[in-house]
């Protein structure tokens, strides 16, 4: 999650040919389903097809994670566990 937060906010454009394939799609192939908008489109995988629904949902999932596992260990119930944040559909 870091090394992806690290690459989007100081992102450095790659020279990719062949087979050869940016480091973070490697590292991220697999994790969650691809940019349903970019199917079927000639775009790279990194950062297009990558980023999208998936990729946000993957995000939230391991922060959270890591952020419940932290409270768990120094045993505080963090307000998000603790409050209703109910998602209304009006």
């Amino acid at each position: 999650m870091i090394k992806l937060r690290n690459a989007l906010t100081h992102y450095r454009p790659q020279s990719l040919g062949g087979e050869q394939i940016n480091k973070l799609e490697g590292r991220l192939t697999g994790k969650f389903e691809e940019n349903a908008l970019m199917s079927g489109s000639g775009n790279a995988r990194f950062p297009d097809k990558l980023l999208g629904e998936g990729c946000a949902k993957w995000a939230v999932s391991e922060v959270e994670t890591l952020a419940d596992r932290f409270f768990s260990e120094v045993g505080i119930t963090p307000n998000y566990q603790a409050v209703d944040f109910a998602i209304r559909n009006d």
